[in-house]
């Protein structure tokens, strides 16, 4: 990627995140307890549905109504270049959307840096 590219690339994720995100308090964990190595943070994130999967109670599919749930993973986005010192984010830490009703907790699933401007979170149910 030109350097000229990648810097147009991170202005306008960082641009989507500040219009669209939300502060998130990502706190970190270390076996299911606080880990003190790295510092609680609030960040801006964009979270989103990842998109829906019909299944049935039993995983299947299944086309009864009675049979079918809503299952819809989420995924959370963070421009690196707003979370330049951040600590690294892994599975098992959990998110908090402070701006939302209910300021819901989620899980890390996992954790992806492999894209080049934003990390990408998914996202379960804590």
């Amino acid at each position: 990627m030109q350097p000229e590219t990648r810097k147009h690339l991170e202005q306008a994720a960082a641009d989507n995140t500040r219009r669209w995100g939300e502060l998130v308090e990502l706190k970190f964990l270390s076996e299911g307890r606080a880990d003190g190595t790295r510092q609680n943070q609030t960040v801006l994130a964009v979270i989103k549905e990842a998109g829906s999967k019909r299944t049935s109670a039993t995983g299947g599919r299944s086309d009864k109504w009675q049979g079918r749930i809503q299952k819809t993973p989420m995924q959370a986005y963070i421009a690196k270049s707003l979370y330049l010192e951040g600590p690294l984010i892994f599975k098992g830490d959990k998110l908090r959307a402070v701006e939302r009703e209910g300021k819901p907790f989620f899980e890390v699933a996992a954790a992806n840096y492999d894209n080049p401007i934003r990390i990408i979170l998914e996202l379960a149910s804590a």
